[in-house]
């Protein structure tokens, strides 16, 4: 593990009560990097996030974050050690509005009211839509909206490694393009992400490294620009099983 890692995951398997999902994942996600991972429907990929956020159960292995093991630590150990998670699922406070909601991902200096203005200004220069909106109730929010909702209140406070599953889920190409550029702007800024995405085209746009999936076990690793030139043999590998 290089000095420059920030999030290492060795040899991991886990799951779901008694019921292994991944099986020996081994992956090393770099500082200020975005690490891809693909796969087919069922292969491990949301159950990788959730195992290292603490959502799944681990049968085996280790997950190391900023030099710290948090294996078996608590989600919110994990996210005072500058680990967040924007999920699939719709995950806002809908009758909070923009600002209190973001006001929510800096929760542990909330009482730090210098810290709180100065992340709120970091999120509304990155996110200026949502200076625009920071009265308005979350509930009353479009799709794509919430959605960078989500991701601002992911960066709050100490925030280091961000856990990103399927955030384009539902949003026009459009909007999905908007988010793809913020998380441009984010690896810009040195924040290392782990982002699960259905659609590979996207998702390679904003890679720098990919981990490919199958049956719970990674099957390739790479570079984005190695894994672009094998994706129709790895795609076409995904419809013999």
């Amino acid at each position: 593990m290089s000095d420059l890692t920030e999030l290492a995951i060795s040899n991991l398997t886990a799951g779901y009560e008694d019921i292994p999902i991944v099986k020996s994942v081994d992956l090393q996600v770099d500082k200020g990097k975005v690490t891809l991972i693909i796969g087919p429907n069922g292969s491990g990929k949301s159950t990788l996030l959730n195992a290292v956020f603490g959502l799944a159960r681990v049968f085996g292995g280790q997950v190391v974050l900023n030099g710290h093991e948090v294996t078996h630590l608590d989600p919110s150990e994990r996210v005072r050690l500058g680990l967040r998670f924007v999920m699939q699922r719709r995950n806002i406070f809908p009758h909070l509005t923009v600002e209190e909601n973001l006001r929510m991902g800096a929760w542990t200096v909330r009482n730090d009211r210098a810290r709180m203005a100065s992340e709120l200004a970091k999120v509304y220069d990155l996110f200026p839509v949502l200076k625009e909106l920071r009265s308005v109730k979350a509930n009353l929010l479009s799709g794509g909206q919430a959605r960078i909702l989500e991701l601002a209140r992911g960066v709050m406070g100490n925030a280091r490694v961000l856990l990103l599953d399927e955030p384009t889920t539902g949003l026009s190409p459009k909007l999905a393009k908007q988010i793809y550029d913020y998380v441009l702007k984010l690896r810009q800024m040195g924040y290392t992400i782990l982002l699960v995405e259905q659609n590979v085209k996207s998702g390679l746009t904003v890679a720098d490294e990919v981990l490919v999936m199958r049956m719970g076990s990674p099957i390739y690793y790479g570079s984005a620009s190695e894994i672009s030139v094998k994706m129709t043999e790895i795609v076409s590998s995904w419809l013999r099983y």
